[in-house]
């Protein structure tokens, strides 16, 4: 067993050293090289034809590219963005409001209803403090 492992280790070990020969015998041959650069500005011109080519077809058909959903993706997010701040608005205001509401309550309930003597009416704490009169 052990002598079938290594024979096919040392099968492994010659390929990687004549793959890695041959690999760099070829990169280090400058017509590989143009040939490789060719083949890759040729297919991308030929992405880039085809994305052409499935975008007008895709606009033809009137269905929606992935600019198009793009561009509203980007839509949907500003709105979600104006509607938070709108929202924030809302709360401060609302909190603003709660605030002012609250400020005139307090008033009222600290001045304290009370009888004179003599009239049977009922005053302020201010209104007997401008009268001199006090309890």
């Amino acid at each position: 067993m052990s002598g079938k492992r290594q024979f096919f280790e040392d099968i492994l070990h010659l390929y990687g050293v004549r793959a890695g020969d041959a690999l760099a015998v070829l990169l280090n041959n400058e017509r590989f090289i143009m040939g490789i650069q060719k083949m890759l500005q040729a297919s991308l011109e030929f992405r880039d034809f085809m994305q052409k080519a499935i975008q007008t077809a895709l606009t033809q058909l009137n269905l929606p590219t992935r600019d198009d959903f793009a561009r509203l993706e980007q839509g949907q997010q500003d709105l979600e963005d104006r509607l938070f701040a709108i929202e924030a608005q809302i709360e401060r205001l609302q909190s603003l409001l709660a605030a002012a509401n609250e400020s005139p309550k307090r008033a009222k309930t600290s001045k304290k209803r009370v009888k004179t003597a003599g009239s049977g009416a009922s005053k302020t704490a201010a209104d007997r403090s401008s009268l001199g009169t006090e309890v």
